[in-house]
């Protein structure tokens, strides 16, 4: 492969792999995860969506909530966003999120839930001939609210390092999600230049490749 958008080449010896021939998920090592019991939609939520773009009835249909968690290198309780990550209506992961002060300046940091499965961020909604690939949860709720539902994201995104590992744990939702996603005709990637080279490593995880992958590149980088 060849990716125009940011350079990088490379390409992956042997025969394609298919989805039939992935090792298969041992549905027993995963976990359900627990709401927690302090959650709600509050107005401070609401903003922060809001400063985004995104209006409350995106925010609610998502099922995002306020709450507290503990989070890596911080003490105590952490206000946080949480963003559920649903397969056939069942919450199978929980993503926070918290925008936290460092000495070095402002930051993020996000956590998931323990041994969850792995699974694309509003995966229900694959379906058609079409589908869209973004980088984050804000940016599939961002489309959302422009109408466009078939739109997924990783959880841990494409990463900045191609690794071209058939078992790459970053790409390992599309095994938990190949049965619907061998029956979309069009891929498109919505992401920015760097990740979306880097997407090229799907080329080990999805089953006939060439024709149904593409790039979508917004006007402001266009």
């Amino acid at each position: 492969f060849h990716c125009h958008h940011c350079g990088l080449k490379g390409g992956v010896g042997g025969a394609r792999p298919t989805h039939e021939t992935r090792p298969p998920l041992r549905a027993a090592a995963y976990r359900t995860p627990t709401l927690p019991e302090r959650r709600a939609v509050t107005d401070w939520l609401l903003g922060w969506f809001a400063k985004r773009g995104i209006p409350e009835d995106v925010v609610r249909e998502f099922g995002c909530f306020e709450t507290e968690r503990r989070m890596p290198g911080e003490a105590g309780w952490v206000r946080s966003i949480a963003f559920p990550y649903i397969v056939g209506g069942v919450t199978a992961n929980i993503k926070y999120r918290a925008d936290i002060v460092t000495d070095a300046g402002p930051a993020k940091v996000m956590v998931q839930e323990k041994d969850a499965l792995p699974c694309l961020f509003n995966a229900d909604q694959i379906a058609g001939d079409e589908l869209i690939f973004a980088e984050g949860e804000t940016d599939v709720m961002s489309f959302a609210a422009a109408g466009y539902r078939s739109v997924v994201s990783l959880a841990n995104g494409a990463g900045r390092e191609a690794k071209f590992n058939p078992h790459d744990k970053r790409f390992a939702p599309l095994s938990t999600h190949a049965d619907a996603l061998v029956k979309v005709k069009k891929i498109l990637i919505a992401t920015d230049a760097v990740e979306a080279g880097l997407w090229a490593a799907a080329d080990v995880a999805f089953d006939d490749l060439p024709g149904r992958f593409a790039f979508v590149r917004s006007p402001a980088r266009a």
